[in-house]
């Protein structure tokens, strides 16, 4: 196989083969995903991409690789003061924005959110074993691979926004098997996803992380903190119905405004 895949080859085959395997017990299990050993299964599927990224950044670089795939993911310096607001900032703006923008069509729908949040917040310590969660069950053993060693593999070959939509359809498809598992997507009383529009999603989702990521120094605790915070505002500040349709707008238009800004071929401007 040309050089120019393996590599890419070998890491989806592990992040992908490794996931579908373990999650494909879950599903020959039948019951609900949180129960008992499913609940295993899915925290094993999730170490898919961990597993590929670790992997190849050895069979790439050597011990060195594993180094500095561990410098990015601790070094916040290289995130300055105006990324950290995007980082931190945008994932929950971009969902309060839309619940407005709804409120016009739907009376109720910012009220709910709002105390959702407001129920959540009243509780620390029930907050912060959310946000636990969610960091590690995806943000951070995802971000490992996709943004720590697939990234950088696919912007070697394509420019940044090419990379960002093979990434971001890989990534749309390894969530497949989940939206076949029980109470995954729906174990807070919430609907599960229609499928093509989580697609779409993920893939915008991807273009804004390269986006931060080549403009962080290829900072991967940005990446981490961006898709955790992504995560976390779906919970705390949910949309759904017409909002959802106006926060998927709103991300394309800035979609085409940071490929307009910053330009296809880095997305980060005049970047060396």
């Amino acid at each position: 196989m040309n050089s120019k895949f393996s590599s890419l080859f070998g890491f989806f085959l592990i992040a992908h083969g490794w996931s579908w395997c373990w999650w494909g017990i879950a599903l020959w299990r039948g019951g609900s995903v949180w129960n008992w050993p499913n609940e295993v299964f899915l925290y094993l599927g999730g170490l898919g991409p961990t597993l590929a990224g670790l992997i190849m950044s050895m069979h790439r670089d050597g011990r060195a690789g594993l180094v500095a795939l561990w410098r990015r993911l601790i070094e916040y310096q290289r995130i300055r003061s105006p990324w950290a607001l995007v980082i931190l900032g945008l994932p929950p703006l971009l969902n309060l924005m839309a619940l407005v923008i709804d409120q016009g069509f739907n009376a109720t729908s910012l009220a709910v959110s709002l105390r959702s949040l407001a129920e959540v917040s009243g509780h620390p310590v029930h907050l912060l074993s959310l946000a636990l969660f969610i960091l590690i069950l995806g943000p951070l053993p995802e971000e490992i691979g996709w943004r720590g060693y697939a990234l950088d593999a696919l912007q070697h070959h394509w420019s940044a926004l090419t990379a960002s939509l093979i990434l971001g359809l890989a990534w749309a498809i390894w969530h497949l098997p989940l939206f076949h598992m029980a109470d995954f997507y729906t174990a807070s009383g919430g609907e599960p996803p229609a499928l093509l529009p989580f697609i779409y999603n993920v893939v915008l989702t991807a273009v804004l992380m390269t986006w931060i990521y080549n403009n962080t120094r290829c900072s991967l605790l940005g990446a981490v903190l961006f898709h955790f915070m992504t995560n976390l505002s779906g919970e705390l500040l949910p949309v759904s119905g017409h909002a959802d349709v106006w926060k998927t707008l709103m991300t394309t238009l800035l979609v085409l405004y940071v490929v307009y800004r910053w330009g296809a071929a880095t997305l980060a401007g005049n970047r060396t």
